[in-house]
């Protein structure tokens, strides 16, 4: 597809990504109260940007959540592969 045409898709789409260091910020304004369970929905959530800063944030912590779920909303099937990898990978990172 050609870079126009890419373009007019993910506007159509209504696709913004957020590179890393604003989706680090976004994440890092979440509160720091513990909660043994904590839930993010993450609505046009693209690639998981969001949801990878969250998960990393969470884990970092001293007293980490017990329970993390994420609800992940993406309409383009083009980057569900990518959002499923990146859900895989939060899977993992806290264990």
């Amino acid at each position: 597809m050609s870079p126009i045409n890419e373009r007019t898709r993910k506007r159509s789409l209504g696709q913004f990504f957020i590179p890393s260091p604003i989706a680090d910020y976004m994440a890092s304004l979440f509160s720091d109260r513990y909660l043994e369970h904590v839930r993010l929905l993450d609505a046009g959530a693209g690639a998981g940007a969001l949801a990878s800063a969250f998960v990393k944030v969470m884990c970092q912590r001293d007293k980490k959540p017990l329970r993390i779920d994420i609800t992940a909303f993406e309409r383009d099937d083009a980057v569900v592969p990518h959002l499923r990898d990146t859900l895989e990978e939060c899977r993992h990172r806290c264990v």
